[in-house]
């Protein structure tokens, strides 16, 4: 009895949970690789055409079409899409998930509207059978609402077991198996079974969808979600496993490292999560080199991963400027700039009084319009770009001036259909710049350009106010309390940017830059940036061999130094910045070198470079200017102590030394062979290059970076 009385439970506890997800008039189901849906009654079959035979009409008014992506589920593009329509008190269907040969049905996913999320149950019951006695079922269930139906299938091998590491799908499939559940975070006193520490579960049904864009339970000073996609930094799940493995220090409110109790990750394994992240935390995709980290034996194909696009600020706190795509094609580098243009008046409460402010500086001298004052900003761009610049133009060309290129559609329905930028809120169909929704964008087509020399209005490089840039997917700029920075309230925003794409299809590259005003009463002093690029393109290394570079910068009497950091490219392997007092005569051309006392700052990942934050910010006063002179050196490596760094003609992207190269291997490494590979010897090639100052990922840069305000001196 006490067996029947469980069971009798459970259907009623099951029966209340779907009548009230499944009050609704229709239920999307998505369908991804490794199998098919398939109905008791044979009318609600969802089959991939492409993996199994399909009925070309579609009974009882289902629709079967293939989604756009991001419809139902944002996080893979290529899944079979069905429709069931549900109107009435009749519907009683069982469902039941099948795996192709090599498959396992896993789970249901489990997100926002989803029907059975985070379940293993198969085949599953949906029925509106008496409904028709409760009026507000009825009411729901003669709605538009849409719920999502979607099975999970995972790779297994033939005898059914879970597969070794070069057999999962995807590098979040590989972390669960090899971090989570291979150090124990998945065991029942942990973060699986019922016990969810910190209110997390990482049981394989549910864990993506518990730490993706989750805001994390902890009592954290500052909240964080627990996997931000593009930033570990950000990403509180990564803070505790680095603190375990490193020994960094935990956020404010943090609690303990992760694994407690167990053994810290791997170096290797961290690194793996902190790129599985940094490539946008992709659910179904590989980011590059995580499985060779996590031990598999091969590397995955390259992937050209993509970034959730950011939610914007809050109507009246902060505004969100969207670049729109452009492309970049398979195996291929690029650099381009395009316009887009915004205009926050004509936008009804998106600009309140309170956030506009002067423009100051003589830069406005040719602008008529407003300015605003913000504190922050979020710039988010897709993995495979390698910087971003963003400018807005304050001079005397208008949006329509045909330097800019021709305005159109850039994404969206109406994409490659004319717009006019200037008429902001108007249907593209009737002229205007809407073309289709916030995310969809008036701009003109991405034309090649480095650095947008030759590009746009003559006036263009010198009538400029920056918007910021990055070289990481995500950049953060969260200005102290009492500092702000100034920008237009309308221009055309110029996007410079600078993109690689190592996979064998094409991809886009896509831009979010958030910024939040400055209330009136938080506005103290007014951020300035340290952007040194006077000896940009210095670095000349030769094959096989090492040199370091240094230069310095001097702060303005009664600056306060905020933050510091730096930028190079692949082959700057150490840089090294030394607070004041230094000789402001050191430039690369004198033959300047390191100091011998520590250095103050040093940053090793050209990608990710230590940003430091001065709280208080640093003083400096003195007309002494040796007192107020930063020195700055970066190492450059061309296979010296870094075999893989060096440049070589067969790998490089973008820039190659074709016709000037030398020799690699053989009895002659390092001659001049130009083009001759006999010139080698035996297993030798004619295929090393130099090392040189320019804009691709295979040159090299060297910008000092930071950020102060100006106090009056007495």
């Amino acid at each position: 009895m006490k067996t029947d009385g469980k069971i009798v439970m459970l259907r009623m506890v099951v029966a209340a949970i779907i009548a009230m997800a499944l009050s609704a008039c229709r239920i999307s189901v998505e369908v991804p690789e490794g199998g098919y849906l398939v109905s008791a009654s044979g009318n609600y079959d969802c089959i991939d055409p492409d993996g199994a035979p399909l009925p070309a009409a579609a009974p009882n008014g289902r629709d079967r079409h293939l989604h756009r992506p991001g419809e139902v589920s944002t996080q893979h593009d290529e899944n079979f899409h069905c429709e069931i329509d549900v109107s009435d008190t009749s519907f009683n269907e069982t469902l039941t998930a099948v795996a192709y040969d090599g498959w396992q049905f896993s789970h249901w996913r489990s997100a926002e509207g989803s029907l059975y999320g985070g379940t293993s149950a198969n085949p599953i019951q949906l029925w509106t059978l008496g409904f028709d006695a409760f009026p507000v079922l009825m009411d729901v269930l003669a709605s538009n609402t849409t719920y999502y139906l979607e099975p999970i299938f995972k790779r297994v091998s033939a005898d059914g077991n879970d597969l070794a590491c070069d057999d999962f799908s995807g590098s979040f499939e590989r972390i669960q198996s090899i971090v989570f559940d291979g150090y124990n975070c998945t065991n029942s006193a942990c973060h699986g079974g019922s016990a969810n520490a910190g209110g997390l579960d990482l049981s394989p049904a549910v864990a993506y969808d518990n730490l993706f864009r989750v805001d994390s339970t902890a009592n954290l000073a500052e909240p964080r979600q627990r996997v931000y996609p593009g930033e570990q930094k950000l990403s509180f799940l990564y803070q505790k496993l680095e603190a375990g493995t490193l020994g960094t220090a935990l956020p404010t409110g943090g609690g303990q490292v992760m694994p407690i109790g167990g053994s810290a990750l791997s170096a290797d394994h961290l690194e793996a999560l902190r790129l599985w992240i940094r490539g946008g935390a992709p659910e179904f995709q590989d980011v590059d080199n995580v499985a060779t980290l996590l031990g598999c034996s091969q590397p995955t194909p390259s992937q050209a991963n993509k970034i959730e696009p950011p939610a914007a600020p809050p109507l009246g706190e902060g505004v969100q400027f969207v670049s729109g795509p452009w492309t970049v094609e398979a195996d291929s580098e690029n650099e381009v700039c395009y316009a887009t243009y915004y205009d926050l008046e004509q936008t009804p409460g998106l600009l309140p009084d309170w956030a506009k402010t002067e423009c100051e500086g003589s830069i406005y001298a040719d602008y008529d319009g407003t300015c605003m004052a913000i504190n922050s900003q979020i710039l988010t761009q897709d993995p495979q770009s390698h910087h971003s610049i963003i400018d807005v133009y304050v001079g005397t060309a208008t949006p329509l001036d045909e330097s800019w290129g021709e305005w159109q559609c850039l994404n969206g329905p109406s994409a490659g259909a004319a717009c006019d930028p200037t008429k902001i809120g108007v249907p593209v169909s009737q002229g205007g710049a809407d073309c289709g929704g916030d995310l969809y964008v008036c701009g003109t087509p991405a034309q090649k350009s480095t650095a947008c020399i030759g590009w746009g209005p003559r006036d263009n490089r010198f009538k400029q106010v920056s918007m910021g840039g990055s070289q990481a997917p995500i950049s953060v700029n969260k200005l102290r309390e009492g500092i702000y920075s100034v920008l237009p309230t309308k221009g055309v925003i110029a996007w410079n940017s600078h993109a690689f794409n190592l996979s064998d299809q094409e991809t886009t590259v896509e831009q979010y830059n958030n910024f939040t005003f400055a209330p009136a009463d938080a506005r103290e002093h007014r951020n300035r940036a340290i952007f040194d690029s006077r000896w940009i393109f210095t670095a000349n290394v030769p094959v096989f061999e090492q040199r370091t570079y240094c230069s310095t910068y001097v702060i303005p009497q009664g600056a306060r130094l905020t933050s510091l950091s730096s930028h190079a490219h692949q082959r700057g392997v150490h840089w090294q910045t030394w607070l004041p007092p230094n000789d402001p005569a050191c430039r690369p051309n004198t033959g300047c070198e390191p100091n011998e006392r520590p250095e103050d700052y040093v940053s090793r990942i050209y990608n990710d470079p230590l940003e430091i934050e001065y709280d208080p910010p640093l003083e400096f006063d003195s007309a002494d200017i040796t007192q107020r002179t930063f020195k700055y050196c970066s190492t450059y490596d061309n296979g010296f102590n870094f075999p893989d760094l060096l440049k070589r003609n067969s790998t490089s992207v973008g820039s190659t030394c074709i016709g000037n190269a030398y020799c690699v291997g053989g009895s002659t490494p390092g001659l001049a062979c130009g083009s001759d590979d006999s010139l080698c010897g035996d297993g030798g090639s004619c295929d090393a290059c130099p090392v040189v100052g320019g804009v691709t990922t295979e040159d090299e840069m060297f910008i000092l970076l930071g950020n102060y305000y100006l106090l009056p001196v007495n």
